[in-house]
């Protein structure tokens, strides 16, 4: 992933956590946003760009594990991409990260 990550040049299942920039005025959360900039961090993607991905939905996932009943939001959207397409622009992406940022990309395990 990029420098803004919190572990630049990892790879990684887009996702991420909230911040400061993702909780309103009001008190609420915005979780378009939030996982808008993860997708554009991790994989290099852009959820409003309409040519990239063509539509999304909000979904949730509901994970109850004993005293502790949770959520978590998830974003199901359709690319205007074939898989082709799709391998092709994270290995450009993935190359970007490696030759651009310097280095090489590490594996967490």
């Amino acid at each position: 992933m990029d420098e803004t990550t919190s572990y630049p040049k990892v790879l990684q299942i887009s996702g991420g956590n909230l911040n400061q920039n993702d909780i309103k005025k009001d008190g609420s959360v915005d979780f378009i946003g939030n996982i808008a900039r993860e997708l554009q961090e991790e994989l290099n993607l852009d959820l409003f760009d309409k040519s990239i991905i063509t539509s999304y939905k909000m979904q949730y996932m509901e994970v109850p594990e004993g005293r502790r009943h949770s959520y978590a939001p998830m974003l199901k959207g359709m690319l205007a991409m074939t898989e082709e397409e799709m391998t092709q622009h994270y290995k450009k992406y993935k190359e970007y990260l490696v030759y651009e940022l310097g280095g090489e990309l590490i594996c967490i395990k």
